[in-house]
């Protein structure tokens, strides 16, 4: 899947001096300077440091995208970057046996991401640079990895999204319709010889994988010297071995004045249309103004829209208008669902749709400053995250393919004006003129029966044999012929505390972060905490509710999480009003969650707007009432949601489990699957359960963003602080799991459900053969410690044991940390051909790990293993403040706000004897619960 992303486009606070290899500057909302630094061998790399997170997050991008295709080599740029990691496979020891590379081939790049430990990243460079300048693969990675892409080549070519996506991109892209994510030839493809697929593989990384190409981002808690110093030494033998490949040159096809287009097939809904309009005279800030204009809450558009009964479209959740930025050309893309109306004519409704959008588009001032003042709101709230403001450069340095380290500055601050040099009555001129694209997708039916509409309005109907832009023969046929050391400001204060110099990238986090945390209670005594980030842009208010899915009723599972997911759906509709009266300037994003003992709302948002968001979620809590449709609705989506999440089988075998090893509690309810969700469920139980949230004893708070603990905590105690205790504050009590049994087998249902018949089966839809051979999952179920230094350890070592047996047994595995909830460590392993698979996987790792913890020449090379493993599974979350929230509560709630931070420090100082400590205590082979499917063969 391609990587989606807006540029959102802004004004550069400043930009300090420049030297030859590094240079500085600040993006607006930014608390930190990038640094741009050029190697000798023309590598361009942008560093931010940034003390919060602890992974370096690190993005390798290569202008080697989808548009970089010619007619003769669609797909092997997207090979390419599958194939990209396996040079270090054959590496021993190899820092991606426990860091994960995301590879993505996008429309105008490639790119490489990993959160890497610092003590990694020597290492991980060292493997970069491997897979850049020497890459290898053998026979096999080649045949496997070719073998996958060819199937999914063909299954999205025979798949009815593949043909949407491909009718539409082969039209509005129609001079070079190859250089899309859709345009690849399944023939062409499956045509190479090995040896040609080596060879079209070769030419790519010596045209596009060379330095002067190619720009590394990299942010975390390390300074721009030091990560010269590496990619330095890293990369040296990384040379540029010739020209980048001209990428204008490649051939075009004459321009079609054809706009209207129906994309029809017996496999869609007769019930349902879908109308697709794009327009592709405008720029990107113009198509991002319009999109806001056209989203906004309320939206004259879809006001308007649902207005029409010839439209028959049920509600604002089936309008949607987006931007889109690809090979160099905007879009604007407004498209919705209709259903059968009166009249019923496709025609005549897209006549009508089409209509109200030109119209839409003659925006008053206020409406149009408002959408400009989205875009960039949008883009402030992005640019708190330092991982996600480095993403933006990074995107903006692949789509500019003439800037240089050098020009990069000036190129982006030129870019970054745009939006409000934009002027309402131009854009409005554009739209009235422009005839944009218009698709309809329609059920044969639909054509047949109004054919001669459809040819009077001049539509050209696309099929499935019509729709790809290699059906065209004489494309076919030319196609197939091409065959030093320098102190921070955060480390300059630490050493003054410490006396020394002598610090870790531990202790600097955990300094830099320990000092902007503040806790209190209010007088109801809530518990809150803040961690006041100086200089970011965003803010995070982070809402827990006691009890989660345990609080449900017995007769009533899964209605705590409806209760949450009412309330957030009314925090939004207040937050909604809000900005539309004009009392808050973001667009708040909130999202929900519930677990086993706990729910989770959180809102990100503008610092500015931090009263108007308490006082939203207060009243809400407060005044606001569930609205029957709305409980209607919430419950039918979470009986979906339950009844798709059993159909898992390692979901149903951990339950199954749980279940048996918490009978007899108040817990069992959570694990239990033959309950069926919210069965006896009314409005009334869900408005009296709702009035139980009102109790102050239930909640703790954190905020997170560039906000005082003293001015939050004045505005929760006019706010959360008009919530009274009902029950005395209590920790969750939770059970402990009975583990005395050390083997289960547990029947786990294979079925498929549906409420359709065979015959109503969409195509895709495969034949289900029965069988009596399955691969099902395996777990390993060991008791965890308490919360403390033991339990980081623990959960580092089971991080370990977990990918051992993940290579053991050829299958993923995935682990389940022991907390302060679940007192137990889970290795799930997802397919087992035999039960003693599991057991000889469990018991060789066991001893595997724990002779290289004991052997002193291997000792030191297994401590860092653990040790950069741990951080790679642990720490992830703070690379976002939305998971630095959620971490620094799950702290708050077991009583140390500063937990997650402690343990970082922990699993870096702990030595080999620490690990082997653990291991010993916990890690004991015939203390280790089993559990099979009742199918799995022994």
């Amino acid at each position: 899947m391609t990587r989606q992303r807006f540029l959102f486009f802004f004004i550069l606070a400043f930009i300090t001096a420049a030297a030859f290899t590094q240079e500085k500057f600040r993006p607006e909302g930014s608390s930190e300077d990038v640094s741009i630094l050029t190697l000798s061998n023309g590598l361009t790399v942008f560093v931010r440091t940034d003390s919060s997170i602890p992974l370096i997050h690190t993005e390798l991008i290569c202008r080697a995208g989808y548009s970089s295709q010619d007619l003769s080599n669609t797909g092997f740029f997207s090979l390419y970057a599958q194939l990209f990691t396996k040079t270090a496979a054959s590496e021993e020891n190899s820092p991606l046996d426990y860091i994960q590379v995301e590879s993505l081939c996008n429309a105008d790049s490639t790119t490489y991401t990993a959160d890497v430990p610092e003590a990694s990243l020597d290492s991980y460079l060292n493997t970069l640079s491997l897979c850049l300048s020497s890459p290898y693969f053998t026979d096999a990675q080649l045949n496997q990895t070719l073998s996958l892409f060819r199937e999914q080549i063909n299954e999205y070519a025979e798949s009815l999204s593949g043909f949407i996506n491909t009718s539409i991109d082969s039209k509005v892209f129609a001079e070079q319709p190859w250089k899309q994510e859709s345009g690849i030839y399944p023939a062409l493809f499956m045509g190479y010889t090995k040896g040609e697929v080596r060879t079209i593989l070769k030419n790519i990384q010596k045209e596009f994988y060379v330095p002067d190409n190619c720009a590394l981002f990299i942010t975390g808690n390390i300074d721009a010297d030091k990560v010269y110093e590496l990619c330095q030494k890293n990369f040296f033998n990384w040379k540029n071995t010739g020209s980048v490949k001209n990428l204008n040159s490649t051939e075009k096809l004459p321009l079609q004045s054809q706009r209207k287009f129906a994309i029809t097939s017996k496999d869609f809904s007769p019930e349902l249309s879908q109308i697709v309009v794009q327009y592709t005279n405008l720029d990107a800030p113009e198509c991002d103004i319009l999109s806001a204009a056209f989203n906004a809450v309320p939206s004259p558009l879809k006001k308007e829209l649902l207005k029409e009964e010839l439209l028959a479209i049920r509600s604002e959740a089936y309008i949607s208008s987006s931007s889109a930025r690809k090979n160099s050309s905007s879009r604007l893309i407004i498209q919705s669902l209709l259903e059968k109306s009166t009249e019923n004519n496709p025609v005549k409704q897209a006549e009508l749709f089409t209509e109200k959008v030109k119209h839409a588009a003659l925006m008053d001032r206020s409406l149009f400053i408002n959408a400009q003042d989205a875009v960039n709101g949008r883009y402030l709230e992005t640019a708190g995250n330092s991982i996600k403001a480095m993403e933006l450069l990074a995107d903006f340095w692949a789509l500019d393919s003439e800037v240089t380290a050098q020009t990069f500055r000036s190129r982006f601050s030129e870019f970054s004006h745009s939006v409000y040099t934009k002027n309402e009555r131009e854009i409005t001129k554009k739209i009235l003129s422009a005839e944009p694209y218009v698709f309809l997708i329609i059920n044969d039916s639909l054509w047949d029966s109004f054919e001669k509409d459809f040819t009077e309005a001049g539509y050209e109907r696309m099929e499935k044999n019509s729709g790809f832009w290699y059906d065209q023969e004489l494309l076919k046929a030319k196609a197939l012929e091409q065959k030093k050391s320098r102190l921070t400001p955060v480390e300059q204060t630490l050493a003054a505390i410490t006396g020394s110099e002598d610090f870790s990238p531990g202790d600097i986090f955990y300094f830099k972060n320990y000092s902007e945390i503040k806790n209190f209670s209010l007088l109801n005594g809530i518990r809150c905490a803040v961690k006041q980030t100086e200089g970011t842009s965003s803010a995070i208010l982070s809402v827990a509710i006691q009890g989660g899915e345990a609080a449900s009723p017995q007769n009533e599972h899964q209605l705590r999480t409806v209760l949450i997911n009412a309330l957030s759906i009314n925090i939004s509709r207040s937050l909604n009003e809000k900005r539309m009266q004009g009392q808050i300037i973001s667009s708040p994003e909130i999202s929900a969650w519930t677990e086993e003992t706990s729910s989770f709302i959180q809102i990100e948002f503008l610092p500015q707007d931090l009263n108007e968001v308490l006082d939203s979620f207060i009243s809400s809590l407060i005044w606001a009432e569930i609205q029957p449709l709305t409980a209607d609705h919430l419950v039918s989506e979470q009986n979906y949601q339950w009844s798709m999440k059993k159909q898992y089988l390692d979901f149903q075998l951990k339950s199954s489990f749980l279940y048996q090893a918490y009978r007899k509690t108040d817990y069992e309810k959570i694990f239990d699957l033959k309950s069926e969700a919210l069965k006896n469920t009314t409005y009334d139980s869900i408005a009296l359960n709702y009035t139980k949230l009102l109790d102050a004893s239930l909640y703790s708070i954190v905020i997170s963003g560039d906000t005082t603990a003293e001015e939050c905590e004045i505005l929760l105690e006019r706010t959360f602080g008009l919530l009274k205790e009902q029950s005395t504050i209590k920790e969750n009590s939770i059970p402990k799991p009975d583990l005395k049994k050390k083997s289960f087998k547990i029947q786990l249902s294979h079925n498929y459900t549906t409420d359709k018949t065979s015959a109503d089966a969409p195509k895709d839809v495969p034949v289900l053969v029965p069988t009596k051979i399955f691969t099902d999952p395996g777990l390993i179920v060991l008791k965890g410690p308490e919360p403390s230094m033991e339990e980081d350890i623990f959960n580092a070592l089971l991080t370990d044991i977990s990918l051992r047996m993940s290579k053991k047994t050829g299958s993923q595995t995935d682990v389940q940390f022991s907390t302060s909830e679940l007192k137990t460590g889970i290795i799930t392993v997802l397919k087992l051909d035999r039960t003693s698979t599991l057991t000889k996987a469990f018991t060789e790792s066991l001893r595997e790990l724990k002779a290289s913890l004991t052997d002193a020449n291997t000792s030191d090379k297994t401590l860092l293993l653990l040790k950069s493993q741990w951080a790679v599974t642990a720490l992830k979350k703070c690379s976002t403040q939305k998971g630095t929230a959620e971490l620094l509560h799950k702290g708050l709630i077991s009583g140390n706000p500063y937990r997650y931070l402690e343990s970082y420090t922990t699993i870096e100082k702990a030595t080999a004897a620490d690990f082997t400590e653990i291991l010993d205590k916990y890690f004991n082979e015939e203390e280790a619960v089993k559990v099979f499917s009742a199918d799995t063969k022994k």
